[in-house]
């Protein structure tokens, strides 16, 4: 689950770096194109925070699983 996190994240990323770029190259042929800040700031904020919040979650499981397994061996 939180690789799906992850991976929508990333691409939110992807995308608002590929509309910067878009955007940087329609201004070369139309100079009073305007960014729209809502599109662009929108997709990047919140591409981070999922990314940031499904890492974070996804490493707490890892430690968490880690520990059971070092029970169990301990039990052994």
């Amino acid at each position: 689950m939180m690789a799906i996190l992850e991976l929508v994240g990333l691409f939110a990323i992807i995308f608002s770096i590929t509309y910067l770029s878009f955007h940087f190259i329609k201004k070369i042929t139309n100079k009073e194109r305007v960014l729209s800040k809502k599109i662009f700031y929108l997709s990047l904020l919140g591409g981070i925070s999922l990314f940031v919040l499904a890492v974070i979650v996804d490493d707490s499981t890892v430690y968490a699983e880690l520990d059971e397994v070092k029970t169990h061996n301990e039990e052994l």
